[in-house]
């Protein structure tokens, strides 16, 4: 159960981030397009709990009522952390590099997982976890090596290390962010109530920081103005990533969820190929990152 909610996430995760690159390319959003998705992924995860909490037969565990509760206090870390931290950085890769590109940067993600967890949750890692990294950083060189053969005309090389830096923050973002997500389903959270907690925070975080900095009219007023189904897409994708990924942290441990995870580039390479071809144009270097990038799935499957 634990491998398919990872995976169906990752494919989840890999749908928005296709969409999400579509609505850029269509009318650049100010803020990458970071709004609109943690607006409607907030309220398809709400309006998901509220449901829930509304037909259920028995009242809910004390632990997932209780906002003082360790698992409510690491649910909403991780919002701040991995989902509007890393999100605004990941958005940013990805308009500067493309959905394929940043997503194969966003591999390294599991190194940052795996850290947190040895040193704060003290689990152990096996061999299977330290190849599946090793793929990870294989993915990456080929990254690289297609950029040094293939240099962009359109932009510098200047541009394109600029793009890997904030895609490599994001990543390490992201990743401790993840470690923070089971901390938060070990305390006593459904899956529901902890994706639902995690975007919820990071929304409304980010819509008080705008709201303080005199943005939030603009940007509201500038999304009404372009409207894009594109970026729906990537909202409503995006909150049934967060929620498969916190499912799955119920039965595997976080770092081989980060892991399998990590196969998005797969996906995002298909899905643009198919879907996007106009849009993303991945190499064959890209291809082959991609499918070493999800090669780490067999050593935890296995």
């Amino acid at each position: 159960m634990g491998q398919i909610a990872a995976l169906a996430s990752a494919l989840s995760y890999a749908l928005s981030y296709c969409f999400l690159r579509k609505g850029q390319a269509q009318a650049t959003p100010p803020d990458f397009g970071l709004l609109p998705v943690l607006f409607i992924s907030a309220f398809a995860l709400d309006a998901v709990w509220a449901i829930q909490f509304a037909f259920a037969e028995h009242a809910r565990p004390a632990a997932e009522t209780d906002f003082t509760s360790r698992g409510m206090l690491w649910a909403c870390l991780s919002g701040l952390t991995a989902t509007l931290c890393g999100r605004l950085l990941l958005y940013n890769a990805i308009d500067r590099l493309g959905a394929t590109r940043s997503v194969i940067l966003k591999g390294i993600s599991p190194l940052a997982t795996m850290l947190t967890v040895v040193i704060a949750l003290d689990q152990d890692l096996s061999e299977n976890d330290y190849l599946g990294l090793l793929a990870v950083f294989v993915a990456m060189a080929l990254l690289f090596l297609e950029r040094v053969l293939h240099p962009p005309e359109e932009r510098s090389i200047r541009f394109f290390q600029n793009a890997v830096v904030i895609g490599v923050a994001a990543a390490l973002l992201q990743g401790i962010g993840h470690a923070m997500r089971q901390l938060g389903v070990e305390n006593g959270l459904s899956a529901s109530v902890a994706s639902a907690l995690d975007i919820t925070t990071a929304c409304v975080v980010y819509m008080s920081l705008l709201a303080v900095t005199g943005k939030l009219g603009q940007r509201v007023k500038w999304y009404r103005a372009h409207g894009s189904v594109w970026l729906i897409a990537a909202g409503l994708s995006s909150s049934a990533g967060v929620f498969l990924f916190f499912l799955a942290t119920a039965f595997l441990p976080v770092s081989s969820v980060a892991i399998l995870v990590a196969t998005e580039p797969l996906f995002v390479t298909l899905l643009s190929a198919i879907f996007f071809a106009k849009l993303e144009r991945p190499t064959w270097w890209t291809g082959v990152a991609a499918i070493t990038m999800t090669a780490s799935v067999l050593f935890l499957t296995r």
